[in-house]
């Protein structure tokens, strides 16, 4: 395990509110996150959009949601589906080809690494367009700079930053 991936782990598991069956999948989590990301601020903003979309409860990671999770719909057929994948709740766009949102599913390492890829895809284009962390996670969860709702998720992320110097590369 990197040093990177080493603090990562630790601030996993300094989180609050923990799902059931966390503590086994926390340092493949770590590890991805790590391997996708390019330092410290790109490895916080990831850590906190998969705090804040999922809490990391890998039964999200798995595909087994709760019918009021994952961002669901009623399809034509009656039955409840769902439009968010993976701990960072990614959808199906073009920026996340259908063929890329059908492998986000599993708790393996290959697969989480590949999530945590495509989820930095889009964070990265975040930053592009707004040039801030909080600029990023607003895009990331709205697709605009700016949210009303973004404080919380920014307070978090620069809580994490300040742990993570184990991640400047």
């Amino acid at each position: 395990m990197t040093p990177c991936a080493a603090a990562l782990l630790a601030v996993l598991e300094a989180l609050p509110n923990r799902p059931p069956g966390f503590a086994e999948h926390a340092a493949v989590v770590a590890t991805a996150i790590d391997r996708a990301t390019d330092g410290t601020r790109e490895a916080a903003s990831l850590l906190t959009i998969g705090f804040w979309e999922s809490g990391f409860q890998p039964r999200i990671q798995a595909g087994q949601c709760e019918k009021w999770e994952c961002d669901p719909y009623r399809g034509r057929d009656g039955q409840i589906h769902h439009r968010a994948r993976s701990y960072y709740q990614l959808w199906a766009s073009p920026i996340v080809p259908r063929a890329d949102w059908d492998r986000l599913l599993g708790l393996d390492q290959p697969t989480v690494d590949f999530a945590s890829v495509v989820a930095f895809r889009v964070l990265r284009r975040g930053f592009r367009a707004c040039g801030t962390v909080t600029g990023a996670l607003s895009y990331y969860a709205v697709a605009k700079c700016k949210w009303s709702k973004v404080k919380r998720r920014a307070d978090f992320a620069a809580w994490a930053e300040r742990r993570l110097g184990a991640c400047a590369k």
